[in-house]
């Protein structure tokens, strides 16, 4: 082991000799480190410490010369989407190179050159695609070229060691929504109107029976057979994700990444048809978890802080939910029970000595205050998205005496459910084959299970260039 609790990297050195890598919220909540140490982990040093920025954690590349870092990370501010600095280590600061508006970049890696860096990014122009492609920025001046341009998605980059080919995965996805009966035993039927290949990042339900459908440019409301589909909110430019029906659907909530002024991620709140729809929050990345059943509260996450945050559904300045930030702990998901009574929160607690995580589901009550539940170490407990994070795959039962969540089996998802009262948990579903589980959800009546379900193949492919190693072609 070279290193424990590393979120990003470890990447090393262009002579083998040292690595990098980053570490977020240890020992600082809300702050995240750049490190060095030796290629064996020994002799570790913090070399930069910022405040935790929006989204992923940083993606680093040692730059040829050794001289500095290239960290590509997510921003949350009014006029750009990501960026990448450098971390010059001569300087011992961070230096800016490239802050996009029109590209959200994910990962990055310098050509052996040294006169360009390739890039992982998400493009953003008339339309938000969430297919990954490959591009390059030259250095030093940040001109921008396209490699990739297609339908599928590039999940990953990495170079040659002479620079002459790049590797990259590419991944297309099948995607649907089924019902079965809410036991979680029973035949799957698929809901119609899903496109297989089309992405989806989110689904609910609304309190009569309705399915909203949120298909990433666009939120549609639609009746389980796939009749009376009727398209609420659309930008192709932005992205829509944990849509929500709240007090009784008089009106909807959601997240709108890069919507209206700003390339922010907000919460909005609209009539149930679309209408009047304006932003709640200022514009922070983040999770919209729900709305409380009397429709005064919505809770979420912003990314940068952790915990649980709840605001005024009329707008307002937020607050953390009291019990809602445990020590030692990061926020995977959270739910609110049935009756409003309860907010539990799926956490990733941290063991300061072995620098390893654990998994606690922490129980908020303002009747009862707070409490958690230990689960099974053996358990291997999974939040998949298809996008940025979501509020998916962590519900109550509709009886309320119950927590479910997605686990994984000898690569098998299935549905996991957890009594409240601290006794031996149980898998609700028992299926056996490659489908994914992204979320599911009971219909208020609790007389069926909604489940989002995808399935994806890969394959490697190899780009090579035209005799300069900073222009690659496919």
């Amino acid at each position: 082991m070279l290193a424990k609790d590393v979120d990003g990297g470890p990447v090393f050195s262009p002579d083998g000799n040292r690595i990098v890598y980053s570490r977020y919220n240890d020992p600082e909540e809300n702050k995240w480190r750049l490190l060095e140490a030796d290629a064996d982990g020994g002799n570790e040093k913090v070399l930069y410490v910022e405040p935790v920025h929006g989204g992923p954690p940083a993606e680093l590349s040692w730059s040829p010369d050794g001289k500095r870092v290239a960290i590509s990370t997510l921003t949350s501010n009014s006029k750009s989407l990501s960026q990448i600095q450098f971390f010059d280590f001569a300087r011992g600061s961070l230096e800016p190179f490239v802050a996009p508006a029109d590209k959200i970049i994910l990962g990055n890696a310098w050509a052996p050159d040294g006169r360009g860096i390739f890039v992982a990014y998400v493009p953003r122009g008339e339309h938000l695609s969430v297919q990954v492609q490959i591009g390059l920025f030259s250095y030093p001046d940040g001109a921008f070229r396209p490699i990739t341009n297609d339908l599928t998605d590039h999940t990953s980059l990495s170079l040659s060691g002479d620079g002459h080919t790049l590797a990259t995965v590419q991944k297309e996805t099948s995607t649907q929504i089924v019902l079965m009966p809410p036991s979680g035993a029973g035949s799957l039927t698929p809901v119609p109107g899903v496109v297989a290949r089309e992405s989806l990042p989110s689904f609910s339900w609304t309190e009569d029976g309705q399915l909203l459908i949120s298909h990433g440019d666009r939120l549609v409301r639609q009746h389980t057979d796939g009749t009376h589909e009727v398209t609420i909110l659309s930008d192709p430019a932005a992205w829509i994700s944990d849509p929500v029906s709240c007090d009784n659907d008089r009106w909807i909530a959601l997240n709108w990444m890069v919507h209206g002024e700003g390339s922010g991620n907000r919460i909005w709140r609209a009539n149930p048809d679309g209408s009047d729809a304006v932003p709640v929050t200022s514009g922070e990345f983040g999770t919209l978890w729900g709305c409380s059943p009397d429709g005064k509260w919505l809770y979420y996450r912003e990314q940068i802080t952790n915990g649980v945050l709840r605001v005024a559904a009329g707008g307002g300045k937020p607050e953390l939910v009291p019990g809602a930030n445990p020590p030692n702990s990061l926020t995977a998901q959270a739910t609110l029970s049935p009756d409003g009574n309860t907010l539990a929160i799926f956490t990733d607690v941290l063991n300061p000595k072995s620098k390893t995580y654990f998994n606690r589901i922490v129980l908020v009550s303002a009747d009862s205050g707070v409490r958690t539940l230990e689960l099974d170490p053996g358990l291997k407990a999974v939040f998949r998205s298809q996008g940025p994070p979501d509020s998916a795959g962590f519900h109550f039962f509709p009886d309320g005496k119950s927590i479910a969540f997605v686990i994984e089996e000898a690569g098998v998802d299935n549905i996991w459910m957890q009594p409240v009262d601290g006794s031996k948990g149980r898998k609700l579903t028992n299926f056996n084959d490659s489908e994914r589980i992204q979320d599911f959800r009971w219909s208020p009546d609790g007389k069926a299970l909604a489940m989002l379900r995808f399935s994806s193949v890969s394959d490697v492919i190899l780009l090579r260039d035209t005799g300069n190693s900073s222009r690659v072609v496919q």
